[in-house]
């Protein structure tokens, strides 16, 4: 995965052709260069109250992706534990409640 050719990994619970017909998939959007954008299409998105609102380039290819810095996880450690929350569970209340415990999640002190 990366922020240009590869930007985006979607999961999926549900029985679709594509991601982009189940507006509940579990999004991935970025790389590591920028970090990366968790979210559900019309639905949750990662919030840290601790990053800023400056607006970040995720998706550096066609039309782009762009987010708060509030809105992404630099930590690829995070990131894969929180996409495996959400594999395992399907569960979007799981995912908010790992992203409550981010230190640790990534293991910090």
């Amino acid at each position: 995965m990366d922020d240009n050719g590869h930007p985006i990994v979607q999961l999926s619970w549900d029985d679709v052709d594509s991601c982009f017909d189940d507006e509940s998939s579990f999004n991935i959007i970025g790389g590591g260069a920028s970090g990366f954008a968790l979210f559900e299409m019309n639905g949750w998105q990662f919030d840290d109250p601790r990053g800023s609102d400056e607006d970040v380039r995720l998706w550096q290819s066609d039309q782009g992706y762009f987010c708060k810095r509030r809105n992404i996880i630099d930590d690829i450690d995070v990131v894969l534990k929180l996409a495996r929350i959400y594999f395992e569970t399907g569960s979007y209340d799981e995912v908010r409640r790992a992203c409550s415990d981010l230190s640790r999640l990534a293991g910090l002190p």
